[in-house]
C-alpha cells in the first residue's frame, strides 16, 4: 500500500476510535444496530431520462433475516420525478439490473428474469405506466446489451448454448474450458 495512503488510513482509525469513545452513553441507545443495518435500503444505480425529468434507480431491498430464503438483496427499479416523489414500476422478489432509458425517453429497459423465464432476458416498461414486456430473450442469459440510437436495434451480450459435444468435452477436461487439453488414462500395452 502506498506509505501515504497508509498514514490516511492510521489517522482515520484513530479519529474513528475517538469518535466511538467520544459518544455519550444516552446516544448508545439510539445507535444503530445489526439488525438495523441488514434491513437498510440502498441505491444501486441510477439513470436520468433523455429529457432530464426523471431518474429510474435500482433500489437494493434486503430479505428479512429468518424469515425469508438466504440470498441476496432483491433488487427494484423505481422512478423518481420532478418534485422527489418516487415510485415502484418493478418491486418485490424481484432482480432487476442494467436499467436504461430507451432512447425516446417512453420506456425503461432492464434486464430480469421474470415470470417462466428460463434465462435472463430484455425487458421495456412503458413510463406511462402498464405491466414490463419482454423484448429479447436468448438461449443463455443477456449479461449486457446497448440500444442503437433510433431504439430500432439493440445489440447485447450473452453465452453461447453448449452443445452436447460440448459439454461432454467439458466433462472429460474437468470443466477447464477450451485451452486445456483432455487428459486420458493409461493406454493399454501394445500387444
Amino acid at each position: 500500500m502506498n506509505p501515504a495512503l497508509k498514514q490516511v488510513a492510521r489517522v482515520a482509525a484513530v479519529a474513528m476510535t475517538w469518535m466511538v469513545a467520544a459518544v455519550p452513553s444516552s446516544a448508545v441507545a439510539d445507535a444503530l444496530t445489526a439488525d438495523d443495518i441488514a434491513r437498510t435500503k440502498w441505491v444501486n444505480s441510477a439513470k436520468i431520462s433523455p429529457d432530464g425529468s426523471l431518474v429510474a434507480y435500482v433500489l437494493n431491498v434486503p430479505r428479512t433475516p429468518c424469515e425469508d430464503e438466504d440470498g441476496g438483496a432483491w433488487t427494484e427499479l423505481h422512478v423518481a420525478g420532478p418534485q422527489g416523489r418516487s415510485r415502484p414500476f418493478v418491486s418485490g422478489e424481484v432482480n432487476v439490473s442494467a436499467v436504461e432509458w430507451t432512447p425516446d425517453g417512453k420506456g425503461i429497459s432492464f434486464l430480469a428474469k421474470r415470470g417462466k423465464d428460463e434465462h435472463r432476458s430484455l425487458y421495456v416498461i412503458p413510463v406511462d405506466g402498464g405491466e414490463a414486456r419482454r423484448v429479447l430473450s436468448h438461449d443463455e442469459s443477456i449479461n449486457a446489451y446497448s440500444w442503437s440510437p433510433d431504439g430500432e436495434r439493440v445489440a447485447f451480450l450473452a453465452r453461447e448454448k453448449k452443445d452436447e459435444t460440448r459439454e461432454k468435452l467439458e466433462r472429460v477436461t474437468g470443466g477447464a474450458g477450451e485451452n486445456r487439453a483432455p487428459s486420458w488414462g493409461p493406454f493399454p500395452q501394445a500387444r
